[in-house]
């Protein structure tokens, strides 16, 4: 086992507990609300993604546990079985037994256990056959393994007591099979950690970028202090700033190469067990992301890569049929775009046909027959609850629960997906994530008496057009020569629902930037104040969802201002969708 592989293991049964944890409390609220389907759709979600992340770990018994639980609650989902006493106390200790695996699994990551108990127990809850022996037995005392005990390396695994509820004797080992010896290259210590809460890292960063405001106002009003000891000092204290601001911004952000890593397991395992040949091609691993995020992200790309390869690509047989190699490709690409972090999964297989996916919804009953779709509201079909274009469900898909995970878990991060497919020759999944809390560095403009960011990143260049450098075209708008160049022109009030005077229509300071497709365009702004650090703040539920809008900041001298998103402004703008509030 190389360092690669305990490092996914290791990762794998942190994320369990979490998991889990999330389980049980689930758990408890349906035995409370048997008829709540979101409390249903969660613990489905949790299961799926436990099984699918266990099979890439490599801990078989696991995700073979998750799966046959996995059949019940599809039983629980569909409305075929009843929850009662009985099943929530199965659901229960079945939970239970999975931390106890889990705990042990640390100790020893070779560690098998016997779960064919589980499954004749399980099964007979699917057939309703031994439901009211199941209701008696839940009612005696059971058996609970102590806290101690679950983190034992000898514990086994046996879930279910045989038909005598009688406690095997003390002296006795637990039911095991295949039980592995500890041995030492297998209990492996991670690097020395410590677990903290989010929520002081959250305070931490929070107070770090007051100090930088703070910090900020102090450099530029420098001038007015006359002693050189107290000029050196500030400028001092702005090293140290910057070196206390990066350590507490690198405590939240972590790189995408060890998810991006997990994917190539992933691509591999599925495509032997579908019998296609594949490869994944990666770029932008290095890119980081806030680990709140990234938590939020790994299921989608688990999901969006496995639907790739099951869905997306053909078999050999049919690539070279249709004249592609038999070898078929799945791209994983990761990028800032402007305010976003981009994440691309794309592949180079059949595409997506908009009049069977259509007809797929029709016959599961989640839209109206005969209903008019644009290829955009087709492709989003897929992420409805119980949608699959599959026939027969497997240990890969075929549920109808993965994409609706994917546009659950990155719409709680307020992204958004964007989907892009051509048939026969492939189709393009586009995650974009917006900042969340983050300092960066950012361009201070103004527009009317209002102040507004604009992200450095986000800029190409800016510069002072002559009156020959705009040209107007009717029915298209304002135009702007950049060295030759010819790009669209905007005025930022216009887009913002303010109304300049008639001779300042398109007199200006033009931003250049690049947006969807890297096209370029330029926005006029009244005057550019400054270059200086930002610390993004998120919008509140009143001003959230507006486009071309990413966040909030306090700048230099204490008052607010809007982050502008400009690569969504302009496309917003285009689609008639303009941000139509002023800043207070």
């Amino acid at each position: 086992m190389d360092d690669f592989e305990k490092v996914l293991k290791f990762s794998f049964l942190e994320e369990a507990e979490q998991m889990l944890s999330g389980c049980e409390q689930s758990f408890l609220l349906l035995e409370g609300a048997p008829d709540d389907s979101s409390i249903i759709d969660k613990i489905f979600r949790l299961a799926h993604s436990f099984k699918g992340s266990a099979g890439v770990a490599g801990f078989e018994d696991l995700s073979s546990f998750a799966h046959h639980l996995e059949s019940l609650l599809e039983k629980i989902k569909s409305g075929r079985h009843k929850v009662d006493k009985a099943t929530v106390n199965l659901l229960l200790r079945a939970n239970d037994e999975l931390n106890s695996m889990v705990c042990s699994l640390r100790a020893d990551l070779n560690r098998r256990f016997t779960i064919e108990p589980f499954i004749a127990d399980i099964q007979a809850v699917l057939n309703s056959t031994q439901m009211a022996a199941q209701a008696a037995v839940a009612d005696e005392p059971q058996i609970s393994l102590s806290h101690d005990a679950e983190k034992s390396a000898d514990s086994g695994f046996h879930l279910f007591a045989d038909s005598s509820p009688t406690p095997a004797p003390a002296s006795k080992p637990p039911v095991s099979g295949k039980d592995s010896p500890p041995a030492s290259p297998n209990t492996v210590a991670l690097d020395e950690s410590i677990r903290v809460n989010l929520r002081r890292i959250d305070e931490l960063v929070n107070d770090v970028g007051e100090l930088v405001i703070l910090q900020t106002v102090l450099y530029e009003h420098r001038h007015l202090v006359p002693s050189d000891l107290l000029q050196k000092t500030i400028s001092h204290l702005e090293k140290i700033t910057r070196k206390i601001q990066d350590s507490s911004m690198s405590l939240r952000m972590v790189p995408l190469s060890q998810t991006f890593q997990k994917m190539q397991r992933i691509v591999r395992d599925t495509s032997q067990l579908l019998d296609k040949k594949m490869r994944l091609k990666t770029f932008g691993d290095d890119t980081e992301i806030d680990k709140t995020v990234l938590d939020l992200l790994s299921d989608p790309l688990v999901h969006l890569v496995r639907n790739a390869v099951d869905h997306g690509i053909e078999s050999a047989a049919d690539r070279e049929a249709s004249g592609k190699p038999a070898e078929g490709t799945v791209t994983l690409k990761a990028y800032h775009l402007g305010e976003h972090i981009v994440v691309e999964i794309s592949d180079d297989g059949r595409g997506l046909d908009k009049d069977k996916l259509i007809s797929k919804a029709e016959r599961l009953g989640l839209i109206n027959p005969g209903s008019v779709r644009t290829e955009q509201e087709a492709y989003q079909l897929i992420f409805k609850s119980g949608f699959s274009t599959k026939e027969a469900v497997t240990s890969i898909s075929g549920r109808g629960v993965g994409m609706d995970v994917v546009k659950t878990n990155v719409e709680q991060i307020h992204g958004r997906i964007e989907v892009e497919s051509t048939l026969g020759k492939g189709s393009c999944f586009r995650i974009l994530l917006p900042l969340t809390l983050a300092i960066i560095d950012g361009m201070v403009v103004a527009t009317g008496d209002q102040r507004y960011v604009i992200p450095i990143t986000a800029i190409q260049e800016s510069l002072l057009p002559g009156p020959d450098d705009i040209t107007f075209a009717a029915q298209r708008g304002h135009y702007l020569n950049v060295r030759g160049q010819t790009i669209p022109l905007f005025r930022l009030s216009q887009i913002l629902g303010q109304k300049p005077a008639a001779d300042q229509a398109m007199n200006g300071i033009a931003v250049v930037g690049k947006g969807k497709g890297g096209v370029s365009f330029a926005v006029l702004v009244d005057d550019i104040i400054s270059q200086q650090q930002i610390v993004i703040k998120r919008l509140g539920d009143e001003l959230h969802g507006l486009a071309g809008l990413s966040g909030a900041a306090i700048l230099g001298d204490g008052k607010a201002a809007l982050i502008i998103d400009f690569a969504e402004l302009i496309n917003a703008t285009k689609s008639n969708k303009s941000v139509r509030k002023e800043a207070a």
